[in-house]
């Protein structure tokens, strides 16, 4: 299980990676335009918050992660990606900030995943 909070989906869009531009040509921009990301991605169960006008990492980019790798998980023969998005109203500088309900609930939503393996047979 991944749990992203507010993560950043292209590169270039941050002001700290600016730095680094023009990337290299073996460096995709968007994770959401990595093949392997994405579907590394759909094997995986994901959760993601994002604030509804984060201008620093993007919104946007939010959404088209999630929408890359439904897709994925499409072709992959998946009726379903097992990823949520979760938009709440942006905070703080640049609408990146995180309120502390989101932190408990991203962390309960942790627990539950690794109560969930502990349960499976075999494990100690």
């Amino acid at each position: 299980s991944l749990l992203l909070l507010s993560p950043v989906t292209k590169w270039s869009d941050h002001p700290d990676f600016q730095q680094y531009a023009p990337l290299p040509e073996s460096v995709v921009d968007a994770v959401y335009a990595d093949d392997g990301i994405v579907r590394a991605l759909a094997e995986r169960e994901v959760r993601v918050y994002m604030g509804n006008r984060d201008t620093l990492v993007g919104t946007r980019g939010a959404f088209q992660l999630v929408e890359a790798v439904a897709e994925k998980a499409h072709e992959m023969g998946k009726r379903g990606a097992e990823m949520e998005l979760n938009v709440f109203k942006s905070v703080g500088m640049h609408g990146h900030g995180t309120p502390p309900e989101v932190f408990e609930e991203g962390a309960k939503w942790l627990e539950r995943q690794v109560e969930q393996v502990e349960q499976r047979p075999g494990m100690p």
